[in-house]
């Protein structure tokens, strides 16, 4: 499921807007929060839902990284920021988990080749 929906935000939504709409939706559904609700069961699964949404979200932001797929929803692309130190580590990460490709395209935005690019599009492009 698409963790963006889930806490009902857009994929461009900032880092406070995703803490907002995590806090209010964990208030919402705390299971603290809902003792003898009928609903009780319901909200706790939503919960560990949001929970599970946010860190995705968190986790996919502190590496960099924003393209993945959510349901044939592509929420958004690699930001390369002009930090090839940067992008040589988001390629290598992705070279390490088998995803050729997506390091291939991290790699084609980066202008200055050098010798450590060539090496990690070496390795992509065998991997492919």
């Amino acid at each position: 499921m698409n963790p963006y929906q889930i806490l009902g935000i857009s994929p461009s939504a900032s880092d406070d807007e995703v803490k907002k709409a995590y806090r209010t939706l964990s208030k919402k559904y705390h299971p603290d929060a809902n003792i003898g609700n009928p609903h009780q069961a319901e909200y706790t699964e939503k919960f560990k839902e949001v929970q599970n949404a946010y860190k995705t979200i968190m986790d996919e932001r502190k590496k960099g990284f924003r393209q993945q797929s959510y349901g044939g929803q592509t929420t958004g692309g690699y930001q390369y920021t002009g930090n090839d130190q940067d992008a040589y580590q988001e390629a290598q990460g992705f070279i390490q988990g088998g995803r050729y490709q997506e390091a291939l395209n991290v790699l084609n935005q980066i202008r200055n080749k050098s010798s450590m690019w060539f090496y990690l599009s070496a390795i992509a492009e065998n991997g492919l």
